[in-house]
């Protein structure tokens, strides 16, 4: 029997201690870096579903907001609320409290406060802190049916009569029924999602009810400024507190909303915002003309 020994070549060695040390050093500094190229990439995606999430929220609520104001001081078949009329047995509560006077101010298409929340109705839980308040007052943008309980507006080209018992009123001319819509803006400290302030509205609902509701949470501020037409061509010249206002006739309303995101994103700064509590925040803006004011 043949036995085959191997030899091992004296020029075969294991790594020196040096190389080791190395070598390991070289895999923690790539390492390192693969980990810093990690969270770095987590911040960008985190700060970009925040942004996103910001801009599908604002352009939501600007798209509401817009359809709501647009219609301010539609009756109808006319925008001149001073002809309308209510029935005796109409009537608007908020909760048990009633506010048909303030509700019914169908003269008043809109109403802006500056930095207050004049509104009967309680808030959600507290409103925001210097932000304003914006009423708007309108027929529905459809042509409706008699709905007892609804509160609606019968008009005809020079009249209108506000009623709910289900009963068409009698016009001399022709005429047709929309809903009565009134809608109450402001934001609130609190919402459904823990930590953030909401746009919350009261809005006329069945029954003569100022129901409030949650319209989006992250909405921090809403600022509204009247735009004023000075020559007369139709147009916003200059845009003003309703404080500043004097009788000028307003053609346009601005809107400007700040939001906030939902989640945290440690180490971001708001340089534009001065705060630094780790929350992104998105400002925009809207200028959105009104359609149905009283012309002179």
């Amino acid at each position: 029997m043949t036995t085959n020994t191997y030899m091992l070549s004296n020029n075969v060695r294991g790594y020196s201690l040096t190389e080791l040390m190395l070598a390991t050093t070289l895999f923690m500094l790539l390492a390192a870096g693969a980990l810093t190229l990690l969270v770095y990439a987590r911040k960008t995606l985190n700060a970009i579903e925040n942004m996103a999430e910001l801009q599908e929220r604002a352009a939501f609520v600007l798209a509401l907001l817009e359809d709501d104001i647009r219609l301010a001081g539609y009756w109808g078949l006319h925008t001149n609320g001073a002809l309308l009329s209510a029935a005796e047995s109409v009537a608007v509560r908020c909760g048990n409290k009633e506010i048909s006077a303030w509700a019914l101010q169908t003269e008043l298409a809109f109403e802006l406060a500056d930095n207050s929340y004049p509104l009967p109705c309680p808030p959600y839980t507290q409103s925001a802190v210097s932000t304003d308040t914006l009423i708007l007052r309108h027929a529905s943008p459809a042509v409706v049916t008699t709905r007892a309980g609804t509160i609606q507006i019968l008009t005809s080209h020079d009249q209108g009569i506000i009623f709910s018992d289900g009963i068409k009123p009698e016009l001399n001319s022709p005429a047709v029924i929309h809903n009565l819509q009134i809608n109450a803006w402001y934001v609130d400290q609190a919402s459904s999602e823990t930590g953030l302030p909401a746009l919350r509205r009261y809005t006329l609902t069945h029954n003569g009810v100022m129901q409030n509701q949650e319209i989006m949470p992250g909405v921090e501020d809403l600022q509204i400024l009247l735009g004023i037409d000075n020559n007369g061509d139709g147009h916003a010249d200059k845009f003003i507190s309703s404080e500043q206002q004097n009788k000028r006739p307003v053609v346009a309303l601005q809107v400007q909303l700040q939001l906030r995101s939902s989640f945290l994103e440690p180490g971001h700064i708001n340089t534009s915002f001065n705060m630094n509590d780790g929350y992104r925040r998105l400002k925009v803006a809207r200028t959105i003309a009104l359609k149905n004011r009283q012309r002179s």
